[in-house]
């Protein structure tokens, strides 16, 4: 069996996440609200390519299918949404990540263990 350290929680640690949590409110918000916005300006990205570059094709399945193969989609766009995507999930994931650290020091206090 792995011998695993145990982390102690005390009040300096909790009040650092809770500080970075409060220091970060806003940059969280930005980047959710940058994702989205790329989110949303995708499906007007790629009726453009369909319209103007794709409308030949029959199909809507086609076109659409021929637009996110495209360069211009693959090379210009996606990568600016993976891009605000990540950055997006890296922050939400450090806070839950402190939001869950504080609420065990809560559990632990709460039972007396800290």
């Amino acid at each position: 069996m792995e011998n695993k350290e145990k982390i102690v929680l005390n009040e300096i640690i909790v009040e650092e996440k809770l500080t970075y949590l409060s220091d970060t409110d806003i940059e969280e918000a930005d980047k959710e609200s940058e994702f989205e916005d790329l989110k949303r300006e995708e499906k007007s990205f790629i009726s453009d390519l369909k319209i103007n570059t794709y409308h030949n094709y029959k199909s809507d399945s086609e076109r659409t299918t021929h637009a996110l193969a495209s360069d211009k989609y693959t090379q210009e766009f996606r990568p600016k949404l993976k891009k605000a995507h990540k950055e997006f999930k890296e922050i939400r994931n450090k806070r839950n990540t402190a939001d869950r650290i504080i609420s065990v020091w809560q559990t632990q206090y709460k039972r007396g263990s800290v």
